[in-house]
């Protein structure tokens, strides 16, 4: 068995926003224009939400360094990120057998506003 949990911290800069459009193919002017953001009722540019999932990549990395193989990722965008915002992923053990391991995660910015919510899951065969 191993023990598993993990946390980062990331700053949503724009260009990390515009590099996320660039690579993603989503260039929604809210990602991009802070007028475009202004004019759909935001204040400052909206994060994609993949960007944040895409970010948990980064967490899971150990696991998938050794041996496990990635069998599900599902996660719940529940407030927008936004550019300038400090995004804080945690993820820490749910179930774990010899062959599955199931995680939870969640994403809060810097005002501890939870803006994602998931699960992780991983196989071993």
């Amino acid at each position: 068995m191993i023990s598993f949990y993990e946390e980062m911290e990331i700053e949503i800069t724009e260009h990390l926003v515009k590099q996320y459009a660039a690579v993603s193919g989503d260039t929604n002017p809210i990602h991009l224009l802070k007028a475009a953001a202004n004019q759909a009722g935001f204040p400052i540019q909206v994060a994609h939400g993949m960007l944040s999932m895409a970010m948990g990549a980064k967490i899971i990395s150990p696991l998938l360094l050794n041996g496990w193989m990635l069998s599900n990722y599902k996660m719940t965008f529940s407030s927008p990120l936004f550019v300038y915002d400090i995004l804080r992923l945690k993820t820490e053990m749910v179930t774990q057998t010899n062959q599955r391991i199931s995680l939870k995660a969640i994403g809060e910015n810097q005002h501890r506003d939870r803006v994602v919510c998931g699960k992780i899951e991983f196989r071993n065969e």
